[in-house]
């Protein structure tokens, strides 16, 4: 089987920003584990609202962790 991943992802896609993380469609096989908010560390769980520059460590089996990271994290044009 493919191995996993475990990811930081800042947060920045607006369209993420001040949902919860049950409210937005994350693919199978990942799972939020823990999001960073300056000194503060929060489990992540469904009812946690994200906001921008949040740091989210992510697991992700074989390349579910590069989408979750594509919903998260906005390149700036």
């Amino acid at each position: 089987g493919g191995g996993g991943t475990i990811k930081e992802v800042k947060v920045t896609n607006p369209d993420v920003i001040g949902k919860a993380i049950k409210d937005i469609k994350f693919p199978e096989g990942s799972l939020l584990v823990l999001i960073k908010r300056g000194e503060e560390s929060i489990i992540a769980h469904g009812n946690v609202v994200l906001e921008y520059e949040d740091m989210v460590t992510v697991i992700g089996e074989g390349d579910a962790g590069e989408k979750v990271e594509r919903i998260l994290y906005k390149w700036k044009n």
